[in-house]
């Protein structure tokens, strides 16, 4: 195991390189949710493909998730992040040229790799972070989601002041470059590598409990990395599940069913607390991996950021041929009602055993004194 030496500062410097590479990474990695619309227009593509598109680039962000945790365990976040931004900066600057669909559908799935940048991420600040601040450093460096939003903020007004959607691929292509430039020169060396050394099957460990793959099923941000840290993941994901199940039941019922009658400003507040519980609640989820599995966050994280994103490749599908089947546009939020009710109900009965066990030790642990002190008193 490597644990390198490290000024005050070099956990700082682990954050604020890893957020910026993950924010400049997302937003490339989620670019066509902006960019499509003129590329469906100028290409002449079909719903079904202009959902492809998207959903390509989130599947190729999701399925290496695994081995990247596992790798920046093992070879450090600095140089797996630097090799990511290269690699990515290829098709992204490629997408200016493509004048077919398969053209990009290609470069959808090779600049999707940017996205397991999330995984590498998580092990490389669990690495060089306190154990108390591992709750904020994580939500930190998740905020870097984010960088969809600077997309869909910056990638409209680019387009109108140049005229054309090509020059916004070509732009991010070389931020990524500049970016790993950067990364490679100030973040701190030698890395810290908490799986050097390790045989591979003692860092799969992790994936046959099952609660590795329960994070993976529940819904990461400062402010829940924070909360996290003060009160514990368990309260925190509780209140997220409860808050989103609430704001879930009017969304989901059909409209004018039981007098209620959801309107543009209660459906955007509504909405809101869906997305907030989603960003804290990432947050919670993420704080349970250093807290249980602390040697292996890479292999887990990355698992548990895999089953997450496959959630955001399978879903958008799933919620657009159902609103086609059914002609119902609130059969989305149907489906995440039942979801984050199921994930509520999971974690209760989870809660529930480990406080049983607990009150059974307790009781055994009390039993075996009261025995011993009978032997003694005879």
């Amino acid at each position: 195991m490597s644990t390198a030496p490290a000024s005050p500062k070099s956990p700082l410097r682990v954050l604020a390189l890893s957020t910026t590479a993950f924010t400049l990474l997302f937003a490339v990695w989620l670019m066509f949710g902006v960019l499509g619309v003129p590329i469906k227009k100028e290409l002449h593509l079909d719903t079904v493909q202009f959902a492809w598109l998207g959903a390509i680039a989130v599947l190729s962000g999701s399925i290496w998730r695994l081995p990247l945790g596992i790798l920046a365990d093992r070879v450090g976040g600095r140089s797996l992040f630097v090799a990511l931004l290269l690699v990515s900066a290829i098709p992204t600057y490629l997408v200016s040229h493509a004048t077919t669909f398969k053209e990009l559908l290609a470069c959808a799935f090779f600049f999707g790799l940017g996205g397991n940048a999330f995984s590498i991420g998580i092990a490389w600040n669990a690495a060089w972070a306190d154990k108390q601040r591992q709750g904020f450093a994580l939500g930190v460096f998740g905020a870097g989601n984010v960088g969809a939003s600077i997309t869909k903020l910056a990638a409209p007004g680019l387009i109108a002041l140049l005229g054309s959607w090509r020059v916004v691929p070509q732009i991010y292509a070389a931020l990524l470059v500049v970016m790993a430039l950067v990364l490679w020169g100030i973040a701190p060396s030698p890395d810290r590598r908490p799986g050097s050394g390790r045989p591979l099957r003692a860092m799969l460990a992790p994936l046959r409990d099952l609660r590795t793959w329960r994070f993976g099923l529940s819904l990461l941000r400062p402010v829940g990395g924070w909360l996290s840290d003060k009160f514990g993941p368990r309260p925190v994901t509780y209140a997220v599940f409860v808050a989103m199940l609430l704001a879930c039941v009017p969304l989901a019922l059909p409209r004018g069913a039981f007098g209620v009658h959801v309107g543009p400003v209660a459906f955007f507040w509504l909405v809101e607390v869906l997305g907030i519980g989603m960003g804290l609640g990432k947050a919670s989820v993420y704080k349970y991996i250093p807290d249980y599995f602390p040697a292996d966050v890479g292999a887990t994280g990355g698992l548990v950021g895999t089953l997450g994103a496959l959630g955001g490749f399978v879903l958008p599908l799933a919620f657009g041929y159902l609103e086609t089947s059914t002609g119902r546009p609130e059969s989305c939020f149907q489906v995440m009602l039942c979801l984050v009710l199921a994930c509520l109900v999971w974690l209760h009965a989870v809660v529930s055993g480990l406080r049983r066990g607990k009150r059974l030790r307790f009781r055994s642990i009390e039993l075996e004194v009261g025995n011993d002190r009978a032997g003694a008193g005879a």
